[in-house]
């Protein structure tokens, strides 16, 4: 978003205007920055997930597993 197109308020100093737009700036860097993080981190665990599912399917299905008392058993 370019910031500079918002309207400064009239009660406010320029100075302190163009503090806000720096923050706002800043912000917004860091935003992406943390949303670009968070989206290979989802990637990576989607694959792990897939990998591991076999090895999931058969602890749940190994003799002798205490049932949750969460999850119903199925069968």
């Amino acid at each position: 978003m370019d910031y500079q197109k918002l309207k400064k308020p009239k009660h406010l100093k320029e100075e302190v205007w163009e503090q806000h737009l720096d923050w706002l700036n800043v912000m917004g860097r860091q935003l992406e920055d943390n949303l670009e993080r968070h989206e290979a981190r989802v990637r990576e665990d989607a694959s792990r997930a897939e990998e591991l599912e076999p090895l999931h399917q058969e602890v749940l299905a190994a003799p002798g597993r205490t049932q949750s008392l969460f999850c119903p058993p199925k069968g």
